[in-house]
């Protein structure tokens, strides 16, 4: 994979191997374990999914990172109901969330080539529209800990509430696409029974 598949990497094939690996534990630890993906509201701009677009193979110069950003956070929507699909009558439920627009450093290395999105960007995470990084953890822990959603997966969170994310995101044969061609790259860095149980149920 090319540097230009860096989103995709990050923010969705690298914790997919994560959770992958760490479910056969989660099972047998308890009654209500929870695993919460941080996406994003930026999954609502994601271009028309299609599975072989998701590594960028275009003229470098005309590379869209937020468009990119975007599809991988709308990825880990669609792994989140995926994967709940997968984990009906166990013990472990996923949720994802947006977590608000945090003032952190996230914009510290915004370059997009056209001038309007970097100012824009830059502005948006300057402070004035942002949540503080307290703040900004809320839905997150809320959707970990709040006794209300024990057991409860498939829901996606905006400021401590269910939100619905996009149709795109919610369409079933999207989402078996994704999962069959996450599965795919990740084969080699998976052990052979996760890898036949994420294989297994309802393909």
């Amino acid at each position: 994979m090319l540097v230009l598949g860096f989103h995709h990497m990050v923010n969705y094939l690298s914790q997919f191997l994560l959770t992958a690996h760490l479910l056969p534990i989660m099972k047998t630890s308890g009654e209500d374990c929870r695993i919460v993906l941080v996406s994003s509201n930026a999954h609502k701009y994601a271009s028309r999914f299609d599975v072989n677009s998701i590594h960028y193979k275009g003229d470098p110069e005309k590379f869209s990172s937020y468009q990119y950003y975007s599809k991988s956070k709308e990825h880990q929507v669609m792994q989140m109901f995926s994967m709940n699909h997968r984990l009906q009558g166990s013990n472990v439920a996923i949720t994802s969330l947006h977590p608000g627009v945090v003032n952190t450093e996230f914009s510290r290395y915004i370059q997009e080539r056209n001038c309007c999105w970097n100012c824009i960007g830059k502005c948006v995470w300057s402070g004035a529209f942002t949540r503080t990084p307290f703040e900004g953890a809320k839905t997150t822990i809320d959707a970990a800990v709040n006794p209300k959603w024990k057991g409860k997966g498939g829901i996606y969170f905006e400021s401590c509430k269910e939100a619905t994310p996009t149709a795109q995101s919610r369409n079933e044969e999207y989402q078996t696409a994704l999962w069959r061609h996450t599965l795919e790259l990740l084969k080699n860095h998976l052990p052979t029974d996760i890898l036949q149980g994420l294989e297994g149920k309802n393909e």
